[in-house]
Formats: structure tokens, C-alpha cells, sequence
């Protein structure tokens, strides 16, 4: 008996590796000929570098009045700040369209694991937005040494900073992915998913720093710990530092995508 156990275990993690692989495909194929991933992946890197250019190019003209230094921490902000919350909004209506349209429920019948269809639109909108978010930063910076020489001579390819830079948000992006494809599936539509999501990071976090206390409850809130593993200055101390913020993100997107998980198991055991 402990031996038929054991081969039924083993079948039963290949069968679902099969089918998540599967799944991954065929997400992958569906978003290939959309043209909303194009306009979406367009946005994200193109959005970031006009503002930059704009900011760098204000700072140009303001260093006939002083020395200015435009740093990549000021440069890739709003790649951060901007293009992976555009992947992060995309996250959340690649789950809230397909429920709203019916495609979740034809999905659910022919593979009937809600966590394998999270995990595939996880995977597949997670691998474009960090790919994107990795080709686009260093074309990002090296614009701007072309374009403002004068205030981006300050810091080097070889910098630690740098090089930080260029690894950490494209992991960050896949991880933010898996954050918001929890909260699609949890709100099942996208108009409250997308609101508490951005309400929160730019103004819930700001406000709640501003309360008596809030000095001690910022270090522990989803995107401080995200611009700090990003390698942007906080300056409230983390007691966690970046690494830590890092397994933060990586425990609050998997914890995220269950909970999203959970959600649809309880709707389709109401129906």
C-alpha cells in the first residue's frame, strides 16, 4: 500500500506539471495575438523613458545654475513606479476579463485546478512584464547618458547601484504580476481590484506614514519593501533590509495567487 501511494503521488505531480505546462502554452499563445499585449507592453516602456527624458532634460537646463546629477535610482523610478504597475493592472485584467467573458469557466473544464490557470497567467504575464522591464532599463540609462552627458557622468555600468538596478526590478516585475493576478481573482472584476491596488500604493502607504506610528508601520507595508528591493533610498530603516524585502515580495505574491485560489473554489461552490 505505501508503495501504490507513493507511484500515485508521483502521478498525480506529473499530471499536474503536464497540464500547467499546457496551460502556459496556451496563454502564451493567446497573448501573442492580442493587440492589447503590444499596446500594453508599448505603454510600459515608453511612458517611463518620455518622463525621464522630461525630467533629465529639466535638470539640464537647471545645471547652468549648478551642478546637477541624474542618477539611475532617479532615472528607473518610474520604471518602478509606472511601467510595472501598467504589467500590474494588465495582471489583473487578463483574470477579471476572461471571468467576465465566460473564458475562465471554459478553461475551468478542461483543466479543473484553479491554481494551475493563476499559475500560467502568472507565468506568462509575469515572464513579459520582467522581460520588458529588463531590456528597456538599460536602453533607458544608456539614452540618457547619450542624450545629458553633463548630469550622468556621476555613476558607471559597474556600480554596484547599477547593476542592482538591473536585476532586481525585473524581478520585482514578476513578482508584482503574481501579486495582482491574486488580487483579480479575489475581486473578480477589475474596477475594485485596480482601485485598492492603486490607492494603496500611492496614496494608503503615503497616508499611513503620515499617522502617529506610521514610521514604525512603514517598513512592514507591500511597496516600501518593493522600492527597497527595487535598490531605491528609504529613508525609514528597514529592519528586514533588502534582501529581506526581496522574500517579502516573493511570500506576499505566492500567499496572494492562494488566497486568489481560495477565492474561486468558495464562488464555485456557491454556484
Amino acid at each position: 500500500m505505501p508503495h501504490s501511494n507513493t507511484v500515485t503521488t508521483r502521478t498525480d505531480k506529473a499530471n499536474y506539471l503536464r497540464f500547467l505546462g499546457r496551460a502556459i502554452r496556451t496563454e502564451f499563445a493567446k497573448i501573442r495575438f492580442l493587440p492589447s499585449t503590444y499596446v500594453v507592453v508599448l505603454l510600459a516602456v515608453l511612458a517611463p523613458w518620455l518622463i525621464t527624458t522630461a525630467v533629465s532634460y529639466f535638470m539640464h537646463i537647471m545645471s547652468a545654475f549648478g551642478e546637477m546629477e541624474q542618477n539611475p535610482e532617479g532615472m528607473l523610478h518610474w520604471t518602478r513606479v509606472l511601467g510595472i504597475t501598467i504589467f500590474m493592472v494588465w495582471a489583473v485584467t487578463s483574470v477579471t476579463a476572461d471571468i467576465k467573458h465566460g473564458i475562465f469557466d471554459l478553461t475551468y473544464m478542461a483543466i479543473p485546478r484553479f491554481s494551475i490557470i493563476l499559475l500560467s497567467k502568472w507565468v506568462t504575464v509575469g515572464v513579459v512584464a520582467a522581460a520588458a522591464t529588463a531590456i528597456v532599463q538599460p536602453l533607458l540609462l544608456q539614452s540618457q547618458k547619450i542624450l545629458f552627458p553633463g548630469i550622468t557622468n556621476n555613476w558607471g555600468w559597474n556600480d554596484p547601484e547599477t547593476l542592482h538596478f538591473l536585476w532586481a526590478q525585473p524581478v520585482y516585475a514578476f513578482l508584482a504580476v503574481g501579486f495582482a493576478i491574486g488580487m483579480g481573482a479575489i475581486f473578480r472584476t477589475a474596477a475594485p481590484a485596480v482601485g485598492v491596488m492603486l490607492v494603496w500604493e500611492f496614496v494608503g502607504e503615503s497616508f499611513l506614514y503620515t499617522t502617529p506610528g506610521g514610521a514604525d508601520i512603514l517598513p512592514w507595508l507591500p511597496f516600501y519593501n518593493a522600492s527597497l528591493f527595487a535598490g531605491e533610498f528609504q529613508q525609514v530603516p528597514s529592519p528586514i533590509g533588502v534582501a529581506g524585502a526581496g522574500v517579502y515580495w516573493v511570500v506576499l505574491s505566492i500567499v496572494m495567487v492562494a488566497l486568489g485560489v481560495l477565492r474561486l473554489r468558495i464562488y464555485q461552490r456557491k454556484r
